[in-house]
């Protein structure tokens, strides 16, 4: 079966030059930080959660799963969910990047991992029961490519499957290569999935200035729900099998991230950044900076719909954090 499972050949080519493009440029000038004990802190964190959430949510076997990994770059998530059961013969991974995928292949050689675009995959329809997409439709600007992702996502998952799932809920102002992904935009693309999500990660810019003091202050800090950076959990088919139809409605997808918006985000986390500098040595600011409900002019508590707070209070909310109309349309 492995060995004429293949990807095609997407008509997006122009989106999937950008991202390989965007990708290389990273790593030829991004700083690696593997060894910050915040980025440590941040992983460690993230995969507690995703144990604990399969363990409350998804009621099946491990060891009895098909998983499909999408976007699994070096294959460390899949060696992930090895180690907790899944056998390698079950175990997928489709990336972009060759380079990732050479990797990959090395360390992981009983994995079938795959180099090409996940938006025409030739897996059977209702093959996995884990498909896992981190950090993958941020990175896709071009709305008809990221709906044709989420459409064949849908397409070989089984009826009884979950998209695992993880991905920014912010954007980062100081990279135009990603986007935030809002509950609104993730709804647009599994408009038939019922989103179980909650908010985590502490921002990466503040977690990777806590150095020594990470341990004490890493949690702390990522108690207060409008510094938690990302969204994670699952995404259940909510009607018969998991096949995700793409909306007719552009607007949430669609739309860029304001550039407005952005300014304010950029003046938010730098307030932030600032905010928790000082945490670390001033008392009397932890007090200031707790976690609590912000309100309105009206004394009112206003939520939009990703569950985040919406003010017009004079406070840090002030400085664009509050909530994620702020950071993204």
């Amino acid at each position: 079966m492995t060995e004429n499972i293949g990807v095609h050949t997407d008509h997006s080519s122009n989106e999937v030059r950008r991202i390989r493009s965007a990708y290389a440029e990273r790593e030829r000038t991004h700083k690696s930080n593997e060894g910050n004990p915040g980025r440590q802190r941040l992983l460690r964190e993230r995969n507690d959660t995703l144990e604990r959430i399969l363990t409350e949510r998804f009621q099946h076997p491990l060891s009895q799963c098909r998983v499909l990994d999408v976007g699994c770059g070096h294959g460390g998530l899949l060696g992930w969910f090895h180690e907790r059961g899944v056998k390698p013969g079950d175990l997928y991974g489709v990336d972009l990047l060759p380079n990732r995928i050479r990797i990959a292949r090395e360390t992981f050689p009983a994995f079938t991992l795959l180099e090409g675009n996940a938006e025409q995959l030739s897996f059977p329809d209702d093959w996995f029961d884990l498909v896992l997409v981190f950090t993958v439709f941020s990175s896709i600007l071009d709305v008809a490519m990221a709906r044709s992702v989420a459409q064949n996502i849908g397409r070989v998952l089984t009826s009884r499957g979950v998209v695992v799932w993880y991905d920014m809920r912010y954007p980062n102002p100081w990279n135009p290569a990603i986007r935030a992904m809002t509950k609104s935009r993730i709804r647009e693309l599994f408009p038939s999935f019922e989103l179980q999500l909650e908010p985590s990660s502490l921002l990466p810019l503040v977690a990777h200035q806590l150095g020594r003091l990470t341990d004490r202050t890493y949690p702390l800090l990522a108690s207060i729900p409008i510094l938690r950076s990302h969204y994670i959990g699952l995404l259940r088919p909510s009607r018969g099998p998991g096949i995700a139809q793409p909306s007719t409605n552009p607007s949430a997808f669609a739309a860029p991230d304001n550039p407005r918006n952005t300014g304010r985000s950029i003046r938010a986390i730098a307030r932030i950044h600032a905010c928790a500098s000082k945490w670390m040595v001033q008392p009397g600011l932890r007090r200031a900076c707790r976690a609590r409900p912000f309100q309105d002019r009206a004394g009112r508590q206003a939520r939009d719909d990703d569950g985040l707070l919406n003010t017009n209070d004079r406070s840090l909310a002030d400085a664009g954090a509050r909530d994620e109309l702020i950071f993204a349309n």
